[in-house]
């Protein structure tokens, strides 16, 4: 669950053009995004899913790191694994299986 993916502030990218390593928050649910955040149903989105037996997956590319923000199992962060520039870590995350929730 992501408010407007594939947006970043001014903090997460320095100088030279790359992003940090900072996370974009995403949440499991509307439930626990509420426990956060103010935000507008409409600028809701979801990524997809697979589920496989009893996991859920979600598919990514190895050049993103998925990992739990301060050990919560609802929210989490997508970061780059590696050293890239803003515009092409952008263009990773809004290549993900985004669909409007609302």
């Amino acid at each position: 669950m992501q408010s407007q993916p594939g947006r970043l502030n001014k903090d997460d990218v320095d100088d030279s053009g790359s992003v940090t390593r900072k996370r974009l928050s995403t949440y499991t649910s509307e439930e626990d995004l509420k426990e956060d955040l103010v935000y507008d149903k409409k600028e809701l989105w979801k990524l997809q899913t697979q589920e496989e037996g009893s996991e859920i997956r979600i598919k990514y590319p190895t050049e993103m790191e998925l990992s739990p923000i301060r050990q919560s199992i609802n929210h989490f962060g997508i970061k780059p694994a590696q050293n890239m520039r803003h515009e092409t870590f952008l263009q990773m995350l809004r290549c993900l299986p985004w669909t409007k929730l609302y």
